[in-house]
């Protein structure tokens, strides 16, 4: 009788080995992926706007780019102004404007390129060149656009007087500045509006 109750006993107890033995080698079937990592950088724009030097008679001469020249004129002077918007390299495609702020427009006439560039509003023009309506793509490389105008003409009927209140003036000057909007997932009437109001805004 105490045999067989031995038996039973070591019976159990390979049992229970078994089962801790067998219970310690079950694993669930698992998989564990790569992680995607987005990682994201706003573009920007940038805009310059320069135009070449002249000399004492008003006339483009050698020299890097400026960003203003010094004038002497007498009636019926035509002098030479080339400004110049770039869009530099690595700016996001854009719309690029060009303000003109004109105080001697009594007295001057601007020979406005317009094919390249369309009156918004209020001295304010847009770039409509190149192929792809005005968009300018500065990826790969600076983009510098064709000059707004390249000549500043004085009246040939401008006198003496006139130009006495000319020299009197706080600013007798003609000022060109840039502005550009991105052109993706806006409209050409919204890039417009942004541009009148950054350049008519009161500071």
């Amino acid at each position: 009788m105490k045999y067989k109750k031995r038996i039973i006993t070591i019976a159990a107890s390979l049992v229970i080995i078994a089962a801790l033995t067998v219970g310690s080698t079950i694993a669930w079937l698992s998989d564990k992926s790569d992680t995607i990592v987005n990682t994201f950088n706003g573009q920007s724009i940038t805009v310059i706007v320069e135009e070449s030097p002249v000399d004492d008679s008003g006339k483009i001469t050698t020299g890097s780019k400026t960003t203003g020249n010094d004038y002497t004129f007498v009636a019926g002077s035509v002098l030479d102004k080339d400004p110049t918007a770039t869009v530099k390299k690595g700016s996001a495609k854009s719309y690029v404007y060009l303000y003109i702020d004109n105080n001697l427009a009594s007295y001057t006439t601007l020979n406005i390129d317009e094919t390249n560039w369309a009156l918004v509003e209020s001295g304010v023009y847009r770039y409509i060149g190149g192929s792809d309506g005005g968009v300018v793509d500065a990826k790969d490389a600076d983009v510098e656009l064709p000059a707004i105008f390249t000549t500043v003409t004085f009246n040939t009927d401008i006198e003496a007087d006139d130009i006495a209140i000319i020299n009197a003036m706080p600013d007798n000057t003609i000022e060109v500045t840039a502005f550009a909007v991105q052109s993706e997932n806006i409209t050409i009437a919204e890039a417009d509006k942004l541009a009148v109001e950054a350049f008519t805004a009161t500071p």
